[in-house]
């Protein structure tokens, strides 16, 4: 008969119960994970303010007085993740995300918290002069290989005016340099990026610092300014200057 083997019990019926069970247990999950799914809530943990006070109109920033974004990233290597944040002060801070404290004391609303400062540097130069010292491209990385146990990651930063400053996890300076020795004014970056790798191009280096951008006229027509041309004299003229 159908359904028997050995004359045993036939096996069909049980078969049809066991796909049965399974689909409404696979019927029931689905439910549940939509149900679940859309049923979350967003809410601010902490806040960094910013000053608006340092830019032009005093409410928001234009097209180039914007600086690089925040960074996520864990620089002493401990498996906790700090915020890298570059001001308009000029100012380079790094912030602790895992242990905020109540911001309370700085008129916030009750439960609305601020990030510990783990660190902070002003990019001002020695004579504290802030022109030409803001921030245009910020990136982290490691100067050392793999191999090396213990390493960091270093923060490096493009100013301006071109200067590329190197500070360790604790923002401390480790070196300054300006590759474009010309001075560019009425004019800012298009574009800028840094790309920090632990490659050597020489045995004795120590990691690699890539920097490059381009910049363009606060005027772009003065780019394109050519010198007027001078209208020849006219032939009677000429001949004049020529019979003399």
């Amino acid at each position: 008969r159908r359904g028997e083997r050995g004359g045993g019990s036939p096996t069909l019926p049980a078969m049809r119960n066991r796909d049965a069970g399974v689909l409404l247990v696979s019927g029931l999950a689905i439910f549940l994970a939509l149900e679940s799914g859309t049923d979350f809530e967003v809410k601010r943990r902490w806040a960094l303010e910013l000053r608006p006070t340092l830019y032009r109109n005093g409410k928001y920033p234009t097209e180039h007085e914007r600086v690089p974004r925040p960074l996520i990233e864990d620089l002493d290597g401990d498996g906790r993740n700090e915020i890298i944040v570059a001001t308009r002060d000029p100012k380079l801070k790094v912030l602790d995300p895992q242990h905020p404290v109540s911001g309370e004391h700085k008129g916030l609303p009750p439960g609305e918290m601020v990030l510990r400062m783990k660190a902070e540097t002003t990019l001002l130069s020695q004579a504290k002069v802030r022109s030409g010292r803001q921030v245009v491209a910020m990136n982290v990385g490691h100067t050392l290989p793999a191999s090396v146990a213990g390493r960091r990651k270093v923060v490096v930063v493009l100013l301006q005016d071109w200067t590329v400053m190197c500070f360790d996890h604790h923002l401390k300076l480790l070196w300054e340099s300006n590759p474009v020795k010309a001075k560019v004014s009425a004019a800012h970056h298009r574009e800028a990026t840094i790309s920090v790798t632990p490659t050597k191009l020489r045995p004795y280096d120590q990691g690699l610092v890539i920097v490059g951008g381009s910049m363009e006229y606060d005027d772009h027509r003065r780019l394109h300014r050519r010198k007027p041309k001078k209208t020849p004299a006219p032939a009677d003229d000429q001949k004049g200057h020529d019979a003399t």
